[in-house]
Formats: C-alpha cells, structure tokens, sequence
C-alpha cells in the first residue's frame, strides 16, 4: 500500500544518506530512531549526548548532527510527519515531503560537477593538494594511495585512505619521502537534503622529498650598488635541503648584465635597476633575490681647499686640508693624496710627502695661491703672509668667565677667571683682567680654532687638538683626570685626519675632523650623565670617542656643545643633537628622550634631527640648555630653555620651546653665539644685537641684570666682524682688529685692566 510504498521510499534515502557519508545503513536508522524519540527533534543528541556514528573506513567517528545539519532540511519533516501518522496511515503530507526531500531541485539526487584544477605540490614529508571550487558543493572528500588507480569507493590499492569533509588547500602529512602518492577529489552537495558525491576529478600524483620546502638566502645586504661595468660577488645559503646548489639568474634578462655560476656579477653598460636572484636546484620553487643599483661612473668633480683666504705671519705655518666632492654626492680627505703646489714659493711653501701633505710655512712677506691637484681636477686658496703687527683673527668665551683670542702671528692670549689654570699661562689665579700669553702655543704649530670653558681646548695648524685647565671629569681628552696649568695633547692626528674645529662644554669638549666626523671626550655633569657623548652611551670618556651616525655621507661641517647637550650642523644644513633633552634641549619636537640617562632624566645618547630646521648656516649652544640656529636667509631660530628669555619671549609666555621657534626682529644675522643667560646676534651692517638676561643702566645710572626678551643693540658697536658670548658678558672682533667686550667683570671678563661692570663696550688692552 501506500503506506508501504512511503516508508521504503524514507529507509531508501537514509540508506543513499548513509553511503554519502560513510556509514552503516542500520547504524544510521538506529541513531535517527534515538535521536527523534529521545525528544522528538531531530538534533543530532539523545537525552544531550551527541550521538556519534563509527565510519565504515575505519578512521574514527561523525557526529550524526552533522550528517542531519548538512542533508536532512527536508526529510526530517517527512520522517516525522510518516511516525506521527495515526496507524502510519496514508497521509497527504507525507506523500508531500517526501517529493520535497527526494525530487525537488535541489534535491537528493543533483549531483555536484567533479571539481577540476586539482593539482599536488610536494614538500619534505608532506603534500599540499589544491582544487578549483565546485558550485553547490559545501565539503569536499580525498583519497589517496600509493598506486594509480585511485578510486572514491575503497579499493584493493595498497596505501589506499580516505579524507573527508575537507577544504582546499589540504595539507597531508607524516609522508614517507620518496614514495610517489596518487590522489582524486570529490565534492559533495549537502545544501537541502542530505546530498550526494561527485564524481571523483583526474587524478594527480606528487613525490614528497627531504630536498624540497628549502629556503634560500643571498648573504649580501639588501640593495647593493655598483658602477656601470662593475662587478660584484654573491654568495647564496640553502637550508631545509641536503643540496646547497643554486642557480643564479638576473632580472629583467635583458639590460641587466649577466652573473656567471659562481655568483659573479657583471653590471651594464648602462645605469639600470636589477635583480639578482639565486634559485635552489634541489627545490625551483626556492629562491631569494637582491636588488643591485647600477649607478653611471663615480668621478671626482671639484676639490675644495680649506681654510680659505688664510692670513700667516712670517715662520708661522698652516695645515691646508683638500676635500674632494664626487658625482654621486660624496667627499672625501684628499689632503694626502693631493699634490701640492705654492705659486709663489718665495712668500709660502707647501708640502707634498706624506706627513707634510698641505703643510704651509709662511717665508716672506706676500700672496700665494696654495693648490691641491688629483686626478686633473686642482682647487686652490689664497695664502697671505705678513710682516706687521700680528692681529686678532678668532675669538672665544666661555660660559664661566674668561676668554681667549687667536692672534695672526700664531700666538694664543687669554684673559678672566683663571681658576685651575683655563687661561693656559702656566698659572692658576682667580682673576686676570688683561690678556695673558697661553705658553705652549708658539709660531711653529699655532692655533686655528679655540673654545673655553672650564677647560679650553684649540685646534692646532698641523690638525692636533690641545687642552689645558680643570681635568676633573676628562675635559681634556688626554685619558687622565689631571688638571694642567699648560696645553696637553688631546689628539694627536696620527691617521692624518685633521681636526678643523673643537667646542668645549660644561666637563666634555668635542672635536669636528676632516672627514667630517666628530668625536668627544670627558663628562657630561659630575654627577649626572646625559649622553653629551653622542656614542650611544651615558658614561664618559678620558679620551675621544666616535659620535654615532654622523658620516662622509652626510658629514658635520659644525659642532657646539653646551652645559648637558651638543648639536651638529650637517652639510646639507640641517642640524642634530644629542645630550639632555630634559627642557626641549634637543629641538625634536619633545622633552620625553628617547633614552633615560641617569638621574637628569629624558635624553638621547645618539644624534637625533632638529624638527622642522633647514638651511642652517650657523649654529651655537648655550650654558642653560638653549641652542640657536642661524639660517641662510638671516633670521634666527632657538628652542630649549627659557628661564633667561634666551628664546626671545619672556619666560612667563614660553617656559620652553620643544622645536625652533623665530627670534623677532631680526633678518639680517650673519652670525649668532648663545652664552650661559643670554644670546647675541651680529647683522649684516656690523652691529650686534642681543636678548636674554642681561646687563642695563638703570635710574642713577647704576649697572643690573634684567631679562631682555626681545632683541636690543649693543651701544656704541659698529663695524664688528665675529662676536663671542659667555657668562654674564660678551665680546666683538672690529674690522679694525681690536676687540672690545661688555657686561659681567667680576673676574677680569672684559680683559680692560679693571674688575668694573660695563654696559657699554670697552676695549681689550694689551692686544695688537
């Protein structure tokens, strides 16, 4: 009957339901049976335990929740509508779900298409298999043996094993390697009802081997650069395999050269971007690859002879230094590699051998131009010898009170606080109100550059660097902490790389060279370190050591240090700093560090930018943690510290300026110095303005210190040339050659013959 008819039609999709999924028929009955009477839902659970069914290729269990989620959406109501029947008679709405489950599209009998684009990739063990989407499929099943033939239905094969309900890509591991696996795909369609299997796809092989999934690394730097027609050496490692061969390729194939098989590279004729690439012969789908820059022939463009325009007195010598500029941008020491050339050798003569290589002595009276040729490209400077009176050419004062001239005739003379013998005189006293001789410092070897504090250090002619005074803490780089009446050496310019600047702080000096490079000495406070070393430390040094990331490519051509930090103008005329950054010192946007140093907190042991500061021509620190900068369009820029209105507002406006920030009213600086409270400026028209806390007459004509946030200038100054500013007081270098000072003179600053304050400047006695 009807009836009978309805129920086979029920037991024969279960049955067609228990093939798709790999279990027993009867099994399949009895978990349904429990499952629907359990609760009278078909829920995969009897009593909440899941019911799980044994597979028949006896690899573990399914969960009857997923045959039912995945194939029973309609049968489920037929089951249950056929049990709830009175008497199981015939009913209208059994014969109606049935159709739905059994006939309906999509239904049980829409067969998924066999998916296609199977493909099997080996490994070392393993082999990953990958296939195209099929439409209507939700699982997909592999099998797998170790002989062709592989079938969907199990087979006498040997090896022969099923995976199912799996997605692409389907990794299958704990392979024997070099034994060669068959493999098919099928989809299986479980959208409605309980779904059906596809047939199953072509079938595909793969090998897996201890000499596949190898990885490939190429040992040299990511890029590389080479001149046209210039060679490199590559070398490439293989791991994960037992062959380390590789070959080697470049790409694209054309226009980038060729490298032969021991990695060899051989650049174009032309610049070109190229690959170089080293591929794994035991696995071609390993491999590594390095980008080479193939750059037009680097030459020699110009030589620049430093110092220009140089004036000797006659005996007196000069270390000249020859810096060569290439095309791609960089320079280098050429001083020894030079030849040497005087034109008039009657007025000057010049070194050529090594260890004289641009060494100038001066003969007589006159002019001579002093050449340097390498490689046919010369550069040349003026060399001035005179006979008369010597004068002053170079000034400095330091933040603690004295100051120091160089004069033309190669002697040094120095006047103020003389405490620990800063004054290199041979004599340690607290005040010398006129200039006194710095012994050591003679004709034969003068000095170039000078800078004080509580030491004073100066480049010598022949590149040596020499210091003298208060050695507690290693200001004097001489790798003791001995003070000296007299000038030690600092550095002795054994690897001919001269030094051509020194700038002394607070207990630590540094040195610029040649190639521009710096390096620095001593400590940074007696208690606290702050990093002023610029070495990627916050200790300290008896000797000079090496700032980080400063090179040739981008090479210093400044260097300034104060109380807790130093900063470094570079040639493309952008300014670092390194030290304390605990009030913005740094000029990076921030006073948080980077780095901690000790108990002065925020700091940065390494060279950091200036934030938003560029075309710098001059810079200077000061001795409260304040810097300026002086650009190429004459204005003035500072930040730090602002408890003296060293920035140019008064401190209640700005305490602090993280980043450079405009000083008003001035456009037309061409040079700055920034001393312990205050700062100056030296116009274009010779006169000298200055701001910060400084010295005025007041009502009664009586001398105090106020704070001068804006700019003013100085009375009774004209026609100045370089200026130099230092604790309290400050002095100007006159086109005239004297040289004249104003302020603070409680220790003979002004170098007058008194211990007077002036607010006005007074001339320096006993100087040429």
């Amino acid at each position: 009957n009807q009836d009978s008819i309805n129920a086979s039609l029920i037991f024969a999709g279960i049955s067609q339901l228990a093939s798709i999924n790999h279990v027993a028929s009867n099994d399949l009955v009895q978990a349904l049976i429990e499952d629907v009477v359990s609760d009278g839902v078909f829920n995969g659970t009897a009593n909440g335990t899941a019911i799980l069914l044994n597979l028949d290729t006896g690899q573990g269990t399914i969960a009857l929740s997923q045959i039912e989620a995945g194939a029973l959406t309609g049968l489920a109501a037929a089951i249950t509508s056929f049990a709830d029947s009175s008497a199981n008679a015939c009913q209208v709405a059994v014969i109606g779900n049935l159709l739905t489950a059994l006939a309906n599209d999509p239904g049980l009998y829409v067969t998924p298409a066999a998916p296609s684009g199977v493909v099997a990739t080996p490994g070392n063990g393993q082999i990953t298999i990958t296939w195209l989407p099929v439409a209507g499929a939700n699982s997909y099943n592999v099998y797998v043996a170790t002989e062709s033939g592989v079938q969907s239905t199990a087979t006498n094969l040997p090896g022969f094993a099923s995976y199912l309900n799996v997605t692409s890509p389907y990794v299958l591991g704990n392979l024997s390697n070099g034994t060669p696996y068959y493999f098919v795909v099928t989809a299986v369609n479980g959208v409605t009802t309980f779904g059906t299997e596809s047939p199953a796809s072509t079938q595909v092989s793969a090998t897996p081997s201890a000499d596949l999934g190898a990885s490939v690394t190429i040992d040299q730097s990511n890029p590389q650069s080479v001149s046209v027609n210039g060679t490199l050496t590559f070398t490439a490692t293989v791991t994960g395999s037992s062959n380390p061969s590789v070959t080697w390729s470049v790409s694209p194939a054309s226009g980038c050269g060729s490298i032969d098989a021991s990695g060899t590279y051989t650049a174009p004729a032309s610049p070109a971007t190229c690959q170089v690439i080293a591929t794994s012969v035991a696995d071609p789908s390993a491999a590594a690859s390095v980008t080479v820059n193939v750059t037009a022939p680097v030459t020699l463009v110009s030589i620049a002879v430093l110092p220009a325009d140089a004036t000797l007195a006659v005996g007196t010598t000069q270390q000249f230094v020859a810096t060569g500029t290439y095309s791609n941008q960089t320079s280098a020491n050429l001083t020894s590699q030079a030849t040497w050339v005087s034109s008039n050798p009657t007025v000057a003569t010049v070194g050529s051998a090594s260890g004289t290589a641009g060494l100038a002595t001066a003969v007589a009276a006159g002019t001579a131009t002093i050449s340097a040729e390498v490689a046919g490209v010369t550069g040349t400077t003026q060399l001035t010898v005179g006979s008369g009176t010597p004068t002053v050419v170079a000034l400095s004062t330091g933040f603690l009170n004295s100051s120091c001239a160089i004069l033309s005739n190669g002697n040094t003379m120095c006047w103020g606080w003389d405490s620990e013998g800063v004054l290199g005189d041979g004599n340690s006293v607290q005040a010398v109100s006129t200039p006194v001789l710095a012994t050591n410092i003679s004709a034969s070897n003068p000095a170039t550059a000078i800078s004080m504090n509580s030491a004073t250090c100066a480049v010598l002619s022949d590149g040596s660097i020499q210091c003298w005074g208060y050695n507690t803490y290693g200001s004097l780089g001489n790798g003791s902490t001995t003070s000296s009446l007299t000038p030690v050496i600092t550095y002795p310019n054994t690897a001919n790389n001269p030094a051509i600047q020194v700038s002394v702080g607070e207990y630590s000096a540094c040195g610029l060279f040649h190639d521009g490079t710096i390096s620095c000495w001593g400590s940074d406070q007696s208690s606290v370190e702050v990093g002023a070393l610029g070495n990627g430390t916050s200790g300290y040094s008896l000797t000079p050591v090496l700032v980080s990331n400063i090179t040739s490519a981008n090479p210093a051509t400044q260097i300034s240090v104060g109380w807790g930090a130093a900063c470094a103008l570079l040639q493309d005329q952008t300014v670092d700093c390194w030290g304390s950054n605990y009030e913005g010192d740094l000029g990076d946007g921030t006073s948080t560090g980077p780095d901690t140093c000790s108990t002065d907190g925020p700091c940065s042991t390494v060279p950091v930018a200036v934030s938003n500061l560029s075309n710098v021509t001059a810079i200077s620190v000061g001795g409260s943690n304040a810097a300026c900068a002086l650009k190429s369009d004459g204005t003035v820029w500072c930040w730090g510290a602002n408890a003296y209105s060293q920035l140019g507002e008064s401190p209640q406006s700005l305490s602090q300026a993280d980043e450079p920030v405009q000083i008003s009213g001035i456009s037309t600086a061409t040079a700055i110095s920034v001393g312990n409270t205050s700062a100056c400026a030296l116009l274009s028209n010779g006169t000298v303005q200055c701001w910060g806390y400084i010295l005025v007459n007041e009502v009664g004509g009586a001398s105090q210190y106020t704070s001068q946030p804006t700019p003013v200038t100085v009375s009774n100054l004209s026609s100045a040339t370089s200026i130099t500013v230092g604790n309290g007081s400050a002095c100007a270098l006159l086109a005239n050659g004297t040289v004249q000072c104003w302020g603070f003179n409680g220790d003979g600053n002004l170098g007058d013959g008194t211990t007077t304050d002036s607010t006005t400047p007074v001339q320096v006695i006993g100087l040429p």
